[in-house]
């Protein structure tokens, strides 16, 4: 079982995995950068993603590949919040 955290509901991250919830993390941060800043890498990104070989003011690339394992990832977090919330 996740850990339970301060407000009384379990960790969601534990629940997902952190391998996946870091995935979901620079997906989130890809998604700022194509609706914020016309799909350039600002600083924000970097620090998000600090695992990432981008520089400031890169165009991000999204495969096919990461686009796939990007709804792979959703679709493990909406089962995780099914889950905890049931």
């Amino acid at each position: 079982m996740p850990p339970v955290l301060a407000a009384g509901c379990d960790d969601l991250r534990s629940a997902v995995g952190s391998v996946i919830w870091l995935r979901l993390t620079a997906t989130w941060a890809a998604r700022h950068v194509y609706t914020h800043n016309d799909g350039v890498i600002d600083e924000k990104y970097l620090q998000k993603v600090p695992s990432s070989s981008a520089q400031v003011g890169q165009r991000l690339v999204i495969t096919e590949t990461d686009s796939r394992r990007a709804i792979e990832d959703a679709t493990t977090l909406c089962k995780a919040l099914a889950t905890l919330t049931a």
